[in-house]
């Protein structure tokens, strides 16, 4: 019979779809390994906002949200 393992759950809101495609193959290697203790849900909403996107959400069912944005160089 299968380990039943707890759902670990993980909200993003990122800038577009090239973060939100990494976080979703991210989240399918991490359950991929036999190793792991827990299974990954993650949840990556793609926003140009937020503070507007965490405004709307309850902190019940999401406590945390993470916003995760890409610098393309340091050259002002």
């Amino acid at each position: 019979m299968p380990e039943k393992w707890e759902t670990l759950k993980y909200t993003f809101t990122v800038e577009g779809e090239t973060e939100q495609w990494y976080l979703l193959w991210l989240r399918d290697q991490i359950n991929a390994c036999p190793d792991r203790g827990n299974n990954i849900a993650i949840v990556p909403k793609v926003q140009q906002s937020p503070a507007k996107f965490y405004k709307s959400t309850s902190r019940k069912v999401t406590p945390v949200v993470t916003h995760i944005c890409d610098v393309e160089s340091n050259d002002i």
